[in-house]
């Protein structure tokens, strides 16, 4: 049995085919682009996921058929928190706002009085970054988009509706919404009285590992895929980084530089004495949850670097090597606090 895993980044997505015994068969990478704009707004167009999505599997697919592999399972884990508005259809109606978009800073500031209530309900305090917030800014910014938005899916529930036709999400998520009861793995009903969204606008929730739906005739056409390929939710991309970290028991850490710094750990239960200066997700398997602390700045912090100063060198990572070569441990105590986006968790 053959798995082709999809994993939806911020800068890129990328497709690896997997043999059961986790050999690897064929990588396929697409890159693309984050639109900034003023007063720190961060969205992107939805057909940036689907297009890539659809020629990594295509790929893929025209892979397997050479070298007579099979593609028996597809696999997808995303980054968590980007919101979609689409149709029925599965059409977006406008740009994804981004994770890292800080369009909702005054509303999340506005809503400071229910931490404490809303950490306790889903284990997160009331941020920036989660979809919630970005769809109670909708609703009371854009209320015709809002009312015309069949669902507000985050990246891979769109990309899921357009492999198997079903509005599906998953725990991992949905506990990055502020929207989701962190014990019952529901939507919460003072958590959406609270952030002004309607149920019926958000994917029916799933546990991590189940098969959303099978591929349909029209994607099958599209990239040559064979209809009916089971479709599996692996989960939050942070969620599965820890797991192929091979943090599985408490006591163990993950961490992961990308876009972003994340660093988490592993248990089987919502801590009792949980504070709410981290945050407490579900985890990609199934029962568990996990602690997590972030910093929303990470190796975005070089590209930033290089748009502004090395705009023209074509070998940016060498020549930044060679600079670093020739100063001294600590810079001549020179630091760099890396808040282009904020801390994400005070601790």
């Amino acid at each position: 049995m053959n798995f082709l895993i999809l994993d939806v980044g911020t800068s890129s997505m990328r497709g690896i085919l997997f043999r059961e015994d986790g050999t690897m068969l064929h990588t396929v990478q697409k890159e693309y682009q984050v639109i900034t704009l003023e007063h720190g707004w961060v969205e992107q167009n939805p057909l940036d996921f689907k297009d890539s999505m659809t020629q990594i599997v295509k790929e893929s697919a025209e892979f397997a058929a050479q070298e007579e592999e099979s593609i028996d399972v597809v696999a997808l884990t995303s980054q968590r928190s980007s919101v979609i508005p689409v149709d029925r259809e599965g059409n977006h109606l406008g740009n994804a706002q981004m994770w890292q978009d800080k369009r909702t800073v005054p509303l999340c500031q506005a809503m400071e009085e229910h931490h404490r209530e809303i950490f306790q309900l889903c284990g997160s305090r009331v941020n920036p970054v989660f979809s919630g917030a970005k769809m109670k800014w909708m609703r009371q910014n854009q209320p015709d988009l809002y009312e015309k938005a069949y669902k507000l899916t985050v990246i891979p529930d769109y990309l899921v509706y357009h492999m198997t036709g079903n509005f599906y999400t998953d725990y991992t998520y949905g506990s990055r919404s502020l929207l989701m009861n962190l014990k019952t793995c529901r939507w919460d009903p003072r958590l959406l009285e609270l952030f002004e969204v309607d149920e019926e606008k958000l994917c029916e929730l799933k546990a991590p590992g189940s098969i959303l739906g099978y591929t349909t005739k029209e994607f099958a056409e599209q990239t040559g895929l064979k209809e009916g390929v089971p479709v599996i939710s692996a989960g939050g991309d942070q969620q599965c980084g820890m797991l192929g970290q091979g943090v599985v028991k408490e006591g163990q850490v993950s961490l992961t530089l990308g876009t972003g710094g994340f660093l988490l750990t592993t248990c089987r239960e919502v801590p009792e004495n949980l504070d709410w200066d981290v945050v407490c997700n579900a985890s990609s398997e199934a029962g568990a949850y996990i602690l997590e602390a972030s910093m929303l700045t990470c190796t975005s912090a070089m590209e930033w670097f290089k748009r502004n100063f090395f705009r023209e060198e074509t070998d940016f990572y060498g020549k930044l090597n060679d600079i670093l070569t020739e100063i001294p441990a600590g810079s001549h105590g020179c630091l760099a606090l890396p808040y282009f986006q904020g801390r994400s968790t005070p601790d």
